[in-house]
């Protein structure tokens, strides 16, 4: 297998992994979620960052300061 279809394989992968948890995000904001919480936020950003999908991973940064305003590694990462 060549080194660009094990990338479009692990990036097809990722993206419906982040797809399976857009409807837990969607509970979140509305609270019915358990995982509503600025960590998680935190760590779904870091998870998005990582698979270069930087502009998701800003708007999860963001979340988690809604939820906790002092979040030092989601301030960090915002760069603020």
């Amino acid at each position: 297998m060549s080194l660009d279809r094990a990338r479009r394989l692990y990036r097809g992968a990722m993206t419906r992994r982040i797809r399976r948890h857009a409807s837990c995000s969607a509970a979140a904001r509305s609270g019915g979620c358990p995982r509503n919480s600025p960590d998680t936020r935190y760590n779904q950003a870091s998870f998005r960052r990582s698979s270069d999908l930087l502009k998701h991973a800003e708007a999860l940064l963001r979340e988690a300061l809604e939820f906790d305003p002092r979040h030092v590694d989601a301030l960090n990462n915002l760069g603020l």
